[in-house]
């Protein structure tokens, strides 16, 4: 099978799924809600990975960092490794894991961000308030959380607290300004004045951010989409219609679409 191709993986037994994972070797993982985590191998066939698995946990995020299977869920942070799952010292509700190139790791939990140090994890910063989501950049890591965005500039050693109205829940960069969504399924964009402008699109409820590159997609209850500029504003492009988009992943420049009612799906 070329490495851009993905195989028809939509399986009736699990419709609603809530997030998917690439391999390196073409494999697909996916957490069907309430149903633990699968992979999903070249022909199609699903298989549990349930050794050692939480019991009753549900999965907020999947994600493939160095070759390793890991799982954001409501019992802590979980890795796949010698094909069972292995607990972190983080034992909490976490819905973002990050890790920088120079191996740093970062969990966004419910109570704050976590570190990952010579002594273990560690709570490092705003453990009262919950933690959505995580950015790595260079020079900034940027949280979304549930009073606003903050962000830490790495050279100064200090956090900015930007207070919004919302929880933000998804955090990207794109073209230069800082980009959120917020549990009302609002579109938060930075003005280049030290704020943000927060939209609502009629009917369209935005769900997550997933950066590629230098795009970044949208997850909807209406479709995928992929952020534009028009004028200097910022505006979505359609790139799948017609079904909840919870979240995606790529295979080689084949995208594989997680949904909620249509399980994975391939663009």
């Amino acid at each position: 099978m070329p490495r851009n191709a993905v195989p028809r993986t939509w399986n009736r037994m699990f419709p609603h799924v809530s997030s998917v994972a690439a391999g390196p070797d073409s494999t697909v993982y996916a957490s069907s809600l309430g149903q633990g985590v699968y992979r999903i191998d070249d022909t199609g066939n699903w298989s549990p990975l349930d050794d050692n698995w939480p019991e009753d946990a549900m999965v907020n995020r999947l994600l493939v960092s160095r070759n390793v299977l890991t799982a954001c869920t409501s019992k802590g942070l979980y890795i796949y490794v010698g094909e069972r799952w292995e607990p972190t010292d983080v034992a909490i509700p976490v819905y973002r894991f990050r890790e920088s190139e120079s191996g740093r790791m970062l969990a966004a939990t419910q109570y704050g961000i976590w570190c990952r140090t010579e002594d273990g994890w560690l709570s490092w910063a705003f453990p009262d308030s919950i933690v959505y989501d995580l950015l790595y950049l260079p020079q900034f890591i940027i949280a979304g959380c549930e009073s606003g965005i903050a962000v830490y500039d790495r050279l100064t050693g200090d956090w900015s607290e930007f207070p919004l109205r919302t929880a933000v829940t998804g955090v990207a960069v794109f073209r230069g300004r800082l980009i959120g969504v917020s549990d009302r399924g609002q579109l938060i964009v930075g003005n280049k004045r030290g704020g943000f402008d927060i939209y609502r699109l009629d009917g369209l409820f935005m769900m997550g951010l997933i950066p590629k590159g230098r795009e970044v997609y949208v997850c909807t209850d209406r479709g995928l989409f992929r952020l534009g500029l028009i004028r200097d504003s910022v505006t979505l492009l359609p790139v799948r219609l017609g079904f909840p988009v919870a979240d995606a992943d790529w295979i080689g420049d084949t995208i594989v679409v997680a949904t909620l009612f249509r399980g994975i799906q391939s663009i």
